[in-house]
């Protein structure tokens, strides 16, 4: 992770925490994960959705081994595999490289996505609409966790 700023991996860190990375045979608010938690199992610190571009290794793609099979997340080969991947996959927002939050932006009368605020950013990483998401809790306790307002700039995540 030393090619990614210290407050992207703080980000991603973040992220591992509001997803819930639990290790097997660890009881959560009652609930046992004698297996680990879906994030854990698949190596996926980040949650990210598998595509098959992810499959491409780092920069191009984000190193992914395939679809987990317990879930519709990338699985990746061990834990700091994955954490590459999700700090790679919030830099690539940064630098306006995917579609999607390109797009996004644009419709919200944004340069870049690079001008996504952190809560801007969750609201397309993490929709409500889908998996039971919430974005604006999401984006909350991650821009609480690296001490900035959900309203700041993500391209800030780079200095």
């Amino acid at each position: 992770m030393s090619n990614y700023s210290p407050k992207v991996i703080a980000f991603c860190q973040a992220q591992q925490k509001f997803e819930g990375w639990y290790t097997p045979n660890q009881i959560v608010a009652g609930i046992p994960y004698p297996k680990g938690s879906v994030t854990f199992q698949a190596n996926n610190p980040c949650a990210i959705k598998f595509s098959p571009w992810q499959t491409a290794p780092i920069p191009a793609g984000l190193g992914c081994l395939g679809r987990a099979a317990t879930s519709p997340m990338g699985e990746y080969k061990n834990e700091q595999a994955g954490m590459d991947a999700g700090c790679e996959f919030l830099t690539d927002v940064i630098t306006n490289q995917l579609i999607p939050f390109r797009n996004q932006a644009k419709l919200w009368g944004l340069k870049d996505s690079s001008e996504l605020t952190i809560a801007q950013y969750f609201q397309i990483y993490a929709p409500s609409n889908a998996d039971k998401n919430h974005p604006i809790q999401y984006g909350k306790f991650v821009a609480d966790a690296i001490g900035v307002p959900v309203s700041t700039q993500i391209k800030n995540l780079l200095a």
